[in-house]
């Protein structure tokens, strides 16, 4: 499973690894987006709009704590991890995971402490009508476990840059969410009140947060077996090469979460907590296409990272080019899918979250365009370009804000959509310039392209024509559901080779479980 890898090698064995650690992290990543997706509906149906709405507040002031205490150090390992590895480093690694780790903690208490003392005024400042003081116990509840969700985050990410996925999947991407919605079901099924779903949520990350410690050091012991008396490079130096790079994308990740997250709670303060729930609970089917970039995202990450460092341009862009048309097949069908259904998806919350129909329609198009650029901020990253990659999240912040109040007041959830609509655009338009101008990678190429042809007449061109035939309907989407899947797989058999589908289905056999060395 770990293995040390200089950057050298077959550059025709490059998308296979790709295809094993990201067909392995697809497999996690679907689970915790499916999974996620069932508590949402949980939620939603066990409290109902208004009541879900203030549980979705408070986990958006959840997450946005929680990646503020991360400071980017979880994308900061994983980069480091793989570098020193290739570079035959690996007895620098102890030192980093307490130069990455310690500091993350400390900013978790620190946090939880901030967020004890002020949970009056932040309900009373996101809550609205009767629901003003509705989110002190959760807050009360959930900053217990901000420390331990911060360290588990970085703690994770530290062992995909050891190269292997199975951490990460298996307890980040389904133990977790898994946890949480057995503990909301129970919650609801005993009509528990704010406390115990606050416990629903909390526990869980506390579990994982053992199991990702432990699974790290014992990544970090084995690997420095290889150590042969080498010579440390000084804490001191290392703190300075860490945060150097980790600082900017600290800033980063903060302000990203908060573009993801930031809506909710502007929706529920200057409309309704209602709002805010039927505003989530629409967006979160995004979150099941956004699966497939987080899959691929973790698996291309120390490639990109090992292959820049050995100076391998040409073989990281084919990489990049690989992971890009596969994100394209997987997701490109999903969010048409999901614009052209939107209407009959949002029914699964109930008939009062109707209104959210449009909200999904927006972002579905947004993420089109987000999935054609590929894993394009991660490419960003790995080249060492943390600061422009932090530029890039205030600028689409700021138009994410400077809308959001702008469109809200008037237009609602609607306005709140193309707000975040702008952001993605923004977030994804933005790196792939600089990737292409300065690291002279471009995501687009014959697969891509092929990519795109097949999917939009095929998931667009016979969705809008059943929509329009038998009406917005459950079985115009079944009709379209078979039609569709079943003329797609004819023609990625005949694409195949431009699609690079090879190494991709046999990623999927017994053997794809275990992650090769990164080159």
């Amino acid at each position: 499973m770990t293995t040390s890898a200089p950057a050298t090698g077959d550059p025709s064995r490059d998308l296979s690894r790709l295809a094993r650690g990201g067909a392995l992290n697809l497999a996690g990543s679907v689970a915790y987006g499916l999974l996620n997706f069932v508590l949402v509906i949980i939620v939603t149906r066990g409290l109902g709009k208004d009541a879900s709405g203030v549980f979705f507040e408070a986990v958006a002031l959840f997450v946005i704590a929680s990646n503020t205490a991360e400071l980017g150090a979880d994308t900061g390992l994983v980069r480091m991890i793989a570098r020193y590895r290739t570079l035959d480093r690996v007895h620098d690694i102890r030192w980093t995971l307490v130069v990455a780790l310690v500091p993350v903690a400390i900013a978790g208490v620190g946090l939880a402490l901030v967020g004890l003392y002020y949970a009056q005024p932040l309900s009373g400042l996101f809550g609205s009508g009767k629901h003003t003081d509705a989110l002190v116990p959760y807050i009360e509840l959930l900053i217990l476990f901000l420390p331990l969700s911060a360290i588990n985050t970085v703690a994770i990410a530290g062992t995909r840059g050891f190269g292997t996925m199975i951490p990460s999947v298996t307890v980040d991407r389904i133990f977790k969410p898994l946890g949480q919605c057995v503990m909301a079901l129970a919650a609801v099924a005993f009509s528990a009140g704010s406390a115990a779903f606050a416990l629903a949520y909390g526990l869980p990350i506390g579990l994982s947060f053992v199991a990702a410690v432990t699974w790290l050091l014992v990544l970090e012991r084995r690997s420095e077996r290889r150590m042969h008396g080498r010579e440390v490079t000084p804490p001191r130096r290392l703190f300075s090469e860490f945060w150097r790079f980790t600082a900017p994308r600290g800033l980063a990740g903060v302000f990203q979460v908060m573009i993801l997250w930031l809506d909710t709670l502007l929706i529920g303060a200057l409309r309704s907590s209602g709002e805010a729930a039927v505003y989530t609970a629409s967006s979160r089917y995004i979150v099941i296409g956004q699966a497939i970039l987080q899959a691929m995202v973790q698996a291309i990450a120390p490639q990109i990272s090992s292959l820049l460092a050995a100076r391998e341009h040409d073989r990281a862009e084919s990489v990049y080019q690989a992971g890009t048309t596969w994100l394209m097949v997987m997701s490109w069908p999903i969010y048409l899918t999901m614009a052209v259904f939107a209407p009959v998806l949002v029914l699964v919350f109930g008939a009062s979250f109707t209104t959210g129909g449009p909200v999904l329609v927006i972002l579905s198009l947004a993420m089109l365009v987000s999935m054609a650029c590929g894993p394009v901020d991660v490419v960003l990253l790995m080249g060492g370009k943390s600061w422009w990659s932090a530029a890039n999240t205030i600028i689409a912040l700021v138009l994410n804000v400077i809308l959001n109040l702008l469109l809200i007041p008037p237009f609602g959830i609607t306005g709140s959509a193309v707000a975040w609509f702008v952001s993605i655009l923004v977030r994804n338009i933005l790196p792939l310039i600089q990737v292409s101008r300065f690291l002279g990678l471009t995501p687009f190429g014959p697969g891509s392209r092929a990519a795109a042809l097949a999917s939009v007449p095929i998931f667009g061109g016979i969705g809008l024509a059943c929509r329009f035939v038998l009406g917005p309907t459950v079985l115009s989407m079944l009709v379209f559901a078979v039609t569709s899947c079943s003329v797609y797989a004819v023609v990625l058999w005949r694409l195949r080779d431009t699609l690079q589908l090879r190494e991709l289905v046999a990623s999927l056999r017994p053997k794809a479980g275990r992650v090769e060395p990164l080159a």
